[in-house]
């Protein structure tokens, strides 16, 4: 009889005698089919390994031909034998369409009267050190790297320095022990200087001496060859490339090694499987306004780690509504990065959370931490980037120091019209980007298109502290300014021939960047006139977005530039601005004047496109400022140079002013004829969700319930896919007058309330148009509930999330439309 068909198997209360075909739960014997038996001890004897299931049929059936039933039938009474549960399996997995595994604890004894073999184990420098602190919001990447080091016998952790790969590492190693009977075998590659300095490491830790390369090669393969271990090399970055090459020779010549790396950059070995490490997850509220969106944000991964390293330095630091803000920021400055919020948690025991979020204007200067066991790489924050900064080509270091002049990011046009100016070629751009991602200091996001790239803001900082030492800063914020100019040039050219949604999104990836750049402009002596093409040529995304507070701001700094710009450049940017104050209503300028100096100054230039929309958004402005009759004849110019210039967006603008006149003489019947084409033509796109307002609201005056419940109830759907917070209020807002009039005064009066939150909140005021149902609302409500009672369902209100209020709005809408669109189809059944 053979070792392995003799020996003995402890796995929790069971044992199994392979030799003795005896099989005892709580020291009682289980009587059990042979095959069941054999099933048992073929999954012992590859504990933790996956045993295909031809695999299986060879070793217990032999050749013979076997259904699936019986196999199934098989390894459900193994699985009983254990006392394990089919669906939660503690002892045996099923791998779908793959095979079975043994997953349970197992201790393999000796057989009795036989002499113990050596052990074979890493010696103590080279093991997997115990736990101290519990790994936070990893557990998915965990299951994740599981099922790789299943599948796959090289896996390799990336990630940017302090993101928690070792410790990940580590945590996986602790875990999955007994899925490597000949142990678990770490080395920290941060000494080495070359993959040979570390196979000298694995050569000393198996008690070899030392001797010549080569030599040495073939003794530690050959000593590793049967063996079920571990690798697990941790800080690769260094060695990377010809480690790769090693190490794809110890998984070629040892069949059933496993190896685990960490690494900034991939080894690059065929079969090599990556797990890209992601920064913690961030709440998603900025302020949570109530207990339960705490309770939300203290969910989150950032957050959690976060409060139990303050509590570690300060048991009695809790988070409260009062704190939260400044708690949920620290974590967004820091992106979510383990190192550097374990850097600011000991902060706490001296300082307000107010008071640390100021200090991270300096972090490199304020996060470190010199505890024993760190070491010097990871003791502050500047010297985990810059361990990660000394390991790139200086034209590396050269183009992420340029990039960090990006703030929300860049697509591979802008980083190529950047770099030019630094005198790279476009290859050469694309090259080293790539290089930058794998060795993880750029982030790529390819559910965007074109796929963005971004730099952790940490790394950023430290690109523009580079940067300044480089005395090329001014260099790359010009490149910079140049290259948002081209963009939103190019922009404004898609936009204007009709293909707004795309470049819209587009743009508001570029918020960020815009502003970056509108300041360098304000700021610089040498291209202020860039800062007023740039917002020309936002006319269209800023008038679709409604970007009011921003947008002014950044009009009225431009405008105190006083650049000298010539007519159809000012008269665009006039626009800009002239659009954004008639969004904002009275309370921001007079729409109507620097509308009237652009409509002037287009047509000195013969821009005849800026002259049609100002005409329009001035006739907008009029209507509201009730001078009705001056706005017509605006209305039939924008119309008319719609018509020439094949312009739809301008057309379906001139077509709301239209129905708006309507709507202020009262001519609901009139307004939605006019506007009802545009609602439903498919091509208004974002300008299509307030067609479905103004209809909804003229059905409502007309008093047909259905229809201005469906009305509203389309305008919200598309509010939702534009996100636009500002249409949302329209629909929550007219729900409120609908169920006031069916007698929901509670609701009406909390969704009053919701509504004027979300309008304080995107900067809408409240049209002339909705004035009056609105006030016949509030008056009605009071009327019937008592003002007590109204103000506090509206407080309540207020304090409602969004996606409740238009969850709940929504819901209303669905049951005021199909009530109504039911009664009037009996009513048709009845006259039949």
């Amino acid at each position: 009889m053979t070792a392995r068909n003799s020996a003995i198997y402890r796995c929790g209360d069971c044992v199994v005698e392979a030799g003795n075909r005896r099989f005892l739960r709580g020291g009682e014997a289980l009587t059990l089919e042979p095959r069941v038996f054999a099933v048992i001890v073929q999954l012992l004897a590859h504990a933790g390994d996956l045993v295909p299931r031809n695999a299986l049929l060879d070793a217990v059936w032999g050749h013979r031909y076997v259904t699936d039933s019986t196999v199934s039938r098989v390894i459900i009474l193994a699985r009983r034998a254990f006392g394990d549960d089919t669906e939660t399996s503690q002892y045996i997995q099923t791998v779908r369409g793959a095979g079975y595994r043994y997953v349970g604890p197992v201790e393999r004894l000796l057989p009795a009267g036989q002499a113990a073999e050596p052990q074979f184990e890493p010696p103590p420098e080279h093991r997997v050190p115990a736990q101290l602190e519990e790994l936070i919001g990893r557990e998915a990447d965990l299951r994740r790297l599981a099922d790789l080091l299943t599948q796959f016998r090289g896996v390799t952790i990336l990630g940017p320095g302090g993101i928690g790969k070792t410790q990940c590492a580590y945590e996986y190693a602790r875990r999955n022990t007994h899925c490597h009977p000949d142990g678990v075998w770490l080395f920290d590659l941060v000494p080495t200087q070359s993959a040979q300095q570390w196979l000298v490491q694995l050569a000393a830790a198996l008690g070899m001496d030392p001797g010549e390369y080569q030599q040495s090669r073939r003794e530690v393969l050959r000593q590793l060859a049967d063996r079920r271990l571990l690798l697990v090399l941790d800080n690769c970055e260094r060695t990377a490339p010809e480690l790769g090459e090693l190490a794809l020779d110890v998984l070629h010549a040892c069949k059933q090694v496993r190896l685990l790396a960490t690494s900034q950059r991939p080894l690059n070995y065929v079969g090599e499987r990556l797990l890209r490490l992601a920064p913690l997850a961030l709440p998603t509220r900025a302020q949570p306004r109530d207990e339960s969106e705490l309770a939300e944000a203290r969910g989150t991964a950032a957050l959690a780690l976060l409060l139990r390293r303050i509590q570690a330095a300060e048991p009695g630091f809790e988070l409260h509504l009062g704190n939260a803000s400044a708690l949920i920021e620290i974590c967004a400055r820091l992106d979510g990065m383990p190192l550097a919020l374990e850097f600011a948690a000991p902060r706490f025991a001296l300082l307000s959370p107010e008071q640390v979020l100021e200090r991270l204007r300096q972090r490199f200067e304020f996060l470190a931490n010199s505890a024993a066991g760190r070491d010097d790489r990871h003791r502050n924050l500047q010297a985990v980037l810059s361990w990660a900064y000394s390991l790139l080509a200086q034209s590396e270091q050269r183009l992420l120091a340029w990039l960090g002049v990006f703030v929300q990011g860049w697509t591979a046009d802008s980083a190529i019209a950047l770099a030019a100016r630094a005198g790279y070629s476009p290859e050469a751009v694309i090259d080293l980007m790539n290089g930058l991602v794998d060795k993880s200091l750029i982030v790529v996001d390819l559910g965007c298109s074109p796929p963005r790239y971004r730099l952790l803001e940490s790394v950023r900082e430290f690109a523009l502290l580079n940067l300044k030492r480089m005395q090329e800063e001014d260099l790359a914020r010009e490149a910079h300014l140049a290259a948002l100019e081209v963009v939103t040039n190019s922009a404004f050219g898609v936009m204007r021939s009709g293909q707004l949604q795309p470049c819209i999104d587009q743009m508001a990836e570029e918020h960020g960047n815009l502003e970056a750049a509108v300041d360098y402009a304000v700021g610089s002596a040498r291209d202020r006139e860039a800062g007023f093409r740039i917002l020309g040529n936002l006319v269209l995304y800023l008038g679709q977005r409604t970007l009011v507070s921003p947008g002014l701001s950044w009009c009225m700094r431009v405008s105190q530039s006083c650049a000298c710009v010539d007519d159809a450049q000012r008269a665009r940017f006039l626009l800009s601005r002239g659009i954004l104050e008639t969004h904002a209503g009275k309370t921001h300028g007079d729409a109507c004047t620097t509308l009237c100096e652009a409509q002037a100054l287009a047509l000195r230039a013969g821009d005849v496109w800026t002259e049609g929309f100002a005409a329009a958004y001035r006739a907008l402005w009029l209507i509201i400022a009730d001078q009705v009759p001056d706005a017509i004849e605006l209305i039939s110019r924008a119309a008319a140079i719609a018509d020439t210039l094949c312009d739809p967006t301008l057309a379906h603008l001139a077509t709301w002013a239209e129905g708006w006149v309507y709507f202020s003489r009262g001519s609901f019947e009139d307004c939605i004829r006019v506007m009802e084409p545009s609602r439903t033509s498919g091509y208004a796109g974002y300008q299509a969700i307030f067609f479905h307002g103004y209809v909804a609201l003229a059905q409502h005056n007309l008093g047909r319930t259905a229809l201005a419940a469906q009305a509203f109830l389309e305008g919200s759907r598309l509010a939702a896919a534009h996100r636009s917070i500002r249409a949302e209020s329209a629909a929550v807002e007219g729900c409120a007058y609908l169920a006031h009039r069916r007698g929901m005064h509670d609701c009406a009066a909390q969704l009053l309330g919701a509504a004027q939150r979300m309008r304080e909140v995107s900067e809408t005021p409240l049209l002339r148009f909705w004035q009056h149902p609105h006030d016949e609302t509030e008056r009605g409500l009071r009327a019937s509930m008592g003002g007590a009672d109204y103000e506090a369902a509206v407080t309540m209100g207020k304090q409602m999330r969004f996606e409740r209020a238009i969850k709940q709005a929504s819901h209303m809408l669905e049951q005021l439309a199909s009530a109504t669109v039911a009664s009037q189809a009996a009513k048709v059944s009845v006259g039949s």
